[in-house]
This record gives structure tokens, sequence and C-alpha cells, in this order.
């Protein structure tokens, strides 16, 4: 697991301080689909919640670059916000993938930062895993997220009917459509979601 709590925060900073008041989170991604991927060239560093576990310790703080007063507004910060926090998940992504692990499938609760849709699609077109999402909190999230990584090592599992993904938009595997996992005969085997 990565610990993206110190970073997600941002996007309740961006809600408190950036977004229009008032304004639930569903709108603000909403705002956030407004903007193209990338952001039109802004970029935002999330590190601004204290010392980071991801980064050995230091605080590294939050840092917002390529903002262009005459073109930007707050569809792009909001948006810039989310591909941070993505590529501060995809920094302990890396960590892990260097230290043997793979990476080609996230489970998660169907809360906080996952039910951004520009979050989701972000995450697996730079990470090239599936996301499945299941009906349940963080917490209970975690639990099962270390039971299912300790049982992927002795036997595969099949997902939960419960479960949505998010594949990356763009072709990682060959001749797998997006949303699909791979079966044990090589076949692609579709997932509602």
């Amino acid at each position: 697991m990565t610990c993206i709590n110190g970073t997600g925060i941002l996007n309740s900073w961006v809600k408190r301080n950036i977004a229009p008041a008032g304004i639930s989170y569903d709108d603000m991604n909403a705002l956030a689909a407004e903007s193209p991927a990338g952001s039109s060239g802004i970029s935002i560093m999330p590190f601004g919640n204290g010392a980071e576990r991801l980064l050995e310790n230091r605080e590294a703080g939050c840092s917002i670059h390529g903002v262009n007063f005459n073109t930007h507004d707050r569809r792009h910060i909001i948006r810039a916000a989310q591909e941070g926090i993505v590529f501060s998940f995809m920094y302990g992504i890396e960590i892990m993938q260097n230290i043997g692990l793979a990476v080609d499938r996230i489970h998660a609760g169907r809360a906080n930062m996952f039910l951004s849709p520009v979050f989701r699609q972000t995450l697996a077109d730079v990470s090239g895993a599936t996301i499945e999402l299941y009906d349940t909190d963080g917490s209970v999230g975690a639990a099962k997220a270390q039971a299912w990584a300790q049982a992927s090592t002795r036997t595969a599992r099949k997902p939960s009917a419960r479960s949505s993904c998010w594949a990356p938009s763009f072709p990682t595997r060959p001749h797998v459509p997006p949303c699909s996992r791979p079966t044990p005969s090589g076949r692609a085997a579709s997932t509602p979601d």
C-alpha cells in the first residue's frame, strides 16, 4: 500500500480555498473534468501536510507551477491538484515496483479521491493498472487490500461482483479491451461497470 493521506488533503484544501463556497466534491470533480489532461500546463506538487513517509520524512511543501493568470482558472487548479495527487500515488507505486512488486490492479473503497473520474482515469493511465472499487470505506478497504495481497501470492482471486473498474484509456496489453481482465485461458473477460 502507498500512503497518500498527506497529499490527498490537497483536495480538501482546494475545496476550502480555491473552489466556489459551498461546492460539493461531486461538483468539484465535474469542474476538474472541464479542464484538459495536463491542466493546460499547471502542475502541483502536493506535499504540503508536513513530513512525508514517501519522501523519507522530509517536508517538501506544496508548490504550484505554470499558472498563467490570463488563461487558467479554478477548473485547471482543481484538476492539477487531482493530477498531482495521482503522481504522488504513482511515486509510491514505483517504489513498490522497484522492490519487485507487480502493480497491475488497484483495489480501493468507493470513497474519497476514488470518487473522482479524473483521479481514477489518470491513475489508471499513468500506472497501467486496472482500478477496482468496492462498496466499502477506506478502513475496510485497507484491511481487504492487505488480505488480498497476502492471498494473491498463494492463489488467484476473482473480484467481487460489487466491484467497478477503470482501465487505462491507452492499450497496455494487446487484445485486452479497457476495463477487462485477462482470464487464465488468455482471453479477455469483460467486467461490467
